[in-house]
């Protein structure tokens, strides 16, 4: 599950084709804008440019001439992150989940280390530094952990640089080795939005590890987008403010290893992936956006749907919907405001009214199950939090006081809200569940990484997704890629799930029946499955396509009608990026 929702946020990575206007003395000029384009690095002369682009439909390393202005593919399909060598001879790219490098002149390819991503060349070209994942025991159900690794080119000799603070979350990213060869910088962060990334220093020598927050003003949550090295001393970051779906704003940033300070240089919107330096006061970046909309599939007989049909369209991100209990209105968050907000759209006249309004991040709503009260996420109080209000949004309230605690879901009594907690240390990350008054929290299962809870109908289950190996009150640790778990609240016993690498739950009560419904890639496509649940036995029968083909083309979210008659998914509906040089930057030097 952690994969797929990584791939969901990468995707958010290549999303608008337009420039922003010029910030201060700041130029902004378009190298690169046909294809989702990102990932760039540039040679040491500064006259040819290498990015990952989407060109019909595959995406692999191009090259451009920035003299000539022409562009070719240099890689194989599928490739991707290519980073010159220092000497400008070669190209270093992945392709496969393994690190390749190929000859400019010669177009020869060579494999440089197998299960290896994110790498980049020492100061003198001799090695890799990259990131992998290694199992934490030697059984097959160990959980995994993402460690740093460097091979000699010559020789092929691989060593383990630092493991030991990646293990929370999803790992390191963005390994990048200084000029002086005397550190490597690595983004740590988590697979959680509301969870800040923080910089990672190690010295490849010592193996010494040093982590710093990367703080920004009136930003609760900052994500790593991309990093270069302007000097030994300072580091140029791409920063996102929240990151993947929670905002298309950012930041370029540089970070002073020698003070250990952040400074903030130029805003920018919308951000994308991936930045490299180009000369003295000058940057070559990713901008990119991503547009979501909502589209609704209804019950036409027994086991018959209609066509899809769209309920929201324009240059927004419209995700994450929730039916209300009567079926009246559709929940959902959208940044059509400028952040995120929760919004109501009603299935008989179409309006539309915004439900919370504050300057920071709310999202991932839920109703009670009386349809009187509004959960949902935020980060008004600096952390992402749940808060809960009246069903049109009035008289918010905070319920949880956590490092971090998202996705909220209600159980039918009303008693309880679960919801999942990160960034909390090993033996607090998890699903939990607390009272609406702020009381009796409780860890229900704890996970290394936990999504999207959503209790049944009767309260007795819940579904999750998980990855690391998931432990409940009682039960022994379960396969790291076992993703998609249900777990019966009462004793904590994970039940067998015929699919179990769907994601983002919903349940319904039809005629009596309980059904799970999910989202279900496959190597062929992504569908929504409706599953037939046995709560007495607790077991789930084979699932049933509901939605298939390019009707679900990047479907990451879904909501349920209560009856099971109707559901909404949220559909990718534009991803457009390109590669900007920022010039003009006169204190990225400073």
């Amino acid at each position: 599950m952690a994969g797929l929702l990584l791939g969901a946020l990468a995707m958010s990575r290549f999303g608008a084709a337009v420039a922003p206007p010029p910030v201060g003395e700041a130029t902004l000029r378009t190298l690169v804008a046909g294809g989702p384009s990102s990932d760039p690095s540039l040679a040491p002369d500064g006259k040819t440019l290498a990015f990952t682009s989407i060109r019909n439909g595959e995406m692999r390393v191009w090259i451009k001439d920035l003299v000539s202005g022409s562009e070719s593919a240099l890689g194989p399909s599928p490739s991707s992150k290519p980073i010159f060598s220092p000497d400008g001879t070669s190209v270093l790219f992945e392709k496969e989940g393994s690190l390749y490098r190929i000859a400019l002149a010669t177009r020869e390819e060579r494999l440089v280390a197998r299960e290896a991503r994110d790498g980049d060349w020492s100061p003198d070209g001799r090695s890799v530094v990259y990131m992998r994942w290694q199992p934490e025991a030697s059984d097959a159900g160990a959980p995994l952990r993402r460690e740093v690794a460097v091979i000699d080119i010559g020789s092929g000799q691989q060593r383990s640089l630092h493991s030991g603070a990646l293990v929370g979350g999803i790992g390191g990213a963005f390994p990048r080795w200084s000029p002086d060869g005397k550190r490597i910088a690595i983004a740590i962060t988590e697979g959680q939005a509301g969870v800040p990334d923080r910089l990672g220093l190690l010295d490849p020598g010592s193996g010494q590890f040093e982590q710093f927050a990367l703080p920004v003003s009136r930003v609760a949550v900052t994500k790593v987008q991309g990093m270069s090295w302007v000097s030994a001393r300072r580091l140029a970051l791409l920063l996102a403010d929240g990151g993947g779906y929670l905002g298309a704003s950012g930041r370029i940033a540089v970070f002073d290893v020698v003070s250990k300070q952040l400074r903030s240089l130029l805003p920018l919107l919308p951000i994308g992936s991936g930045i490299a330096v180009a000369g003295k006061g000058s940057l070559v970046v990713s901008l990119g956006s991503l547009e979501q909309s909502l589209h609704q599939v209804e019950r036409t007989g027994p086991g018959r749907w209609g066509n899809a049909a769209p309920l929201t369209e324009g240059p927004f991100s419209d995700r994450q919907p929730a039916y209300s209990p009567d079926g009246r209105w559709l929940l959902f968050s959208s940044n059509r405001s400028g952040n995120l907000d929760v919004w109501r759209l009603s299935r008989e006249s179409g309006e539309l009214q915004r439900l919370t309004d504050h300057e920071a991040q709310d999202w991932d709503p839920a109703s009670s199950p009386d349809g009187r009260r509004l959960l949902f996420s935020s980060n008004r109080s600096g952390r992402f939090q749940i808060w809960m209000a009246d069903a049109d949004g009035n008289s918010p309230r905070q319920v949880t006081d956590f490092e971090n605690a998202q996705n909220p879901t209600m159980t039918g009594d009303g008693q309880w809200v679960l919801f999942t907690r990160q960034d909390s240390g090993e033996d607090k990350i998890g699903v939990w569940k607390i009272r609406p008054d702020g009381t009796e929290a409780t860890l229900v299962a704890r996970t290394r990484n936990a999504f999207v809870p959503e209790v049944s109908p009767d309260g007795r289950f819940v579904a999750f997704n998980a990855s690391g190996g998931t432990a409940g009150p009682r039960p022994g640790v379960l396969r790291p890629d076992a993703v998609a778990q249900v777990l019966r609240l009462a004793d904590g016993r994970a039940l067998p799930l015929s699919a179990p690498t769907a994601y983002r739950f919903r349940w319904s009560v039809e005629d009596g029946r309980t059904f799970l419904w999910a989202i279900v890639p496959t190597a062929e496509d992504i569908s929504v499955r409706r599953f037939a649940f046995d709560p007495d036995r607790g077991v789930t029968g084979p699932g049933e396509v509901v939605v298939r083909g390019s009707a679900t083309r990047m479907l990451e979210s879904l909501g349920v009608a209560r009856d099971g008659s109707a559901l909404t998914y949220s559909q990718t509906a534009s991803v457009r990026t390109q590669i900007i040089q920022v010039d003009g930057l006169g204190d990225l030097d400073q």
